[in-house]
């Protein structure tokens, strides 16, 4: 309308944007594994292989903690794909060869050696994705590259390229295979990771409380808390003991333990070593799927609220747009939840930067939010946006 345009403008086409990353077939019937990252918020996705054949791409599941993602083509007959191989027995030193497209320049194989395993990186405060347990490489690693194969000399997949310091010389980053092997089952079948639960509350302590209870080490993670019937309870880990390893890795902290559980997925058998009194024990653990009674008595009696799916009445009600996210219905009095204000008809979208799109991802988040001192709320409310931090 003309007389808009005199105030406002004419409307701008919107941009076109396009954004290039790297893959590896996984599997003959079309299945190709890359980062999260290389395909958020596309709206359409093609593939180019070797020798220029071009496919249309579709998204099977993807992971922002780990950042992995698995993509689908389909193509007239089965396709060469790439071996997993195991990153558990890599060496410093070893050899290692990288492929993708850096900057945009196809088919690109850069070769380096093995600096380090295990390296935890800063992601950043807001980051959601897990910054444990990289394979640091000196093979050239640049945006492009982001989502392709690291190999051995033997041609097997070792690891998952991603660029995250793009100012970074002579260093490059990729995600262990061994991790990525139990995210992509996870994946094909369900679309999604089913984020396993193993049913303990720990808390950080520091020297005073080691040299109190004779622990060698200056710092670690107790058990403060095991839920009773949970896989911990099962296992044999009991309040008290003193976790120092999960799934074979060291564990120091709390902030450590989560990070390696983010890598397992519901049905994982985990070993877990845990100091008890001067001895060590090694417990084994089946990881299981959160409780919907325990992720709902933690949302009523820890935040003070209840929620439920967002319906056709609540849309109505509260002229909500969108079903994405679940809607407040109660809040308890008295509550950290009612402190700062929370009202039925609220929408949470968020909790603590993890999407909660349905009741199923809220729980999961609520539960994983106990192992924090505070709980950061995306928070809607007649259709603007608010993040407000509650203290339990």
């Amino acid at each position: 309308d003309e007389f808009f345009r005199d105030f406002f403008g004419r409307r701008q086409p919107r941009r076109r944007e396009q954004s290039l990353g790297s893959g590896v077939i996984i599997r003959s019937d079309g299945y190709i594994l890359t980062n999260q990252h290389v395909i958020s918020r596309a709206e359409k996705i093609r593939v180019q292989l070797a020798g220029n054949r071009i496919y249309s791409a579709r998204i099977i599941g993807a992971d922002p903690v780990n950042d992995l993602a698995v993509i689908k083509i389909e193509a007239p007959r089965p396709l060469p794909f790439l071996p997993m191989g195991r990153s558990d027995d890599l060496m410093i030193g070893e050899t290692v060869i990288a492929i993708g497209n850096p900057f945009g320049l196809q088919h690109t194989v850069t070769t380096g050696v093995v600096s380090a395993v295990g390296r935890s990186l800063d992601s950043g405060k807001n980051s959601r994705r897990n910054p444990s347990d990289f394979i640091q490489t000196d093979a050239s690693i640049n945006p492009g590259n982001s989502g392709g194969p690291l190999l051995n000399i033997f041609g097997e997949l070792i690891g998952v390229n991603t660029a995250i310091f793009r100012k970074a010389q002579g260093i490059g980053f990729a995600i262990p295979i061994d991790r990525a092997r139990r995210i992509v089952d996870d994946l094909i079948h369900f679309g999604k990771v089913r984020k396993a639960w193993v049913g303990i509350v720990l808390q950080d302590f520091r020297s005073r409380l080691a040299s109190r209870v004779g622990f060698p080490r200056k710092r670690g993670a107790i058990v403060a808390q095991v839920i009773e019937g949970s896989p911990a309870w099962e296992g044999g880990i009991r309040q008290g003991d003193i976790l120092i390893g999960f799934g074979g890795k060291k564990i120091d902290s709390r902030k450590e333990y989560l990070n390696e559980l983010a890598g397992y997925t519901v049905g994982s058998e985990v070993s877990a070593d845990i100091w008890r009194k001067g001895k060590v024990f090694t417990r084994r653990v089946r990881l299981s799927s959160i409780p919907i009674a325990l992720a709902d008595a933690i949302a009523q009696n820890w935040l003070g609220i209840r929620v439920a799916a967002i319906d056709e009445r609540s849309l109505r009600r509260y002229r909500i747009q969108s079903r994405n996210g679940v809607m407040v219905t109660r809040v308890i009095g008295g509550s950290a939840s009612a402190n700062i204000g929370i009202q039925p008809g609220d929408v949470i979208r968020q909790v603590n930067g993890q999407p909660t799109r349905d009741i199923e991802s809220f729980r999961e988040m609520v539960v994983r939010a106990r192992d924090f001192p505070r709980v950061q709320l995306l928070l809607y409310r007649s259709n603007q946006g608010y993040t407000l931090t509650l203290q339990p």
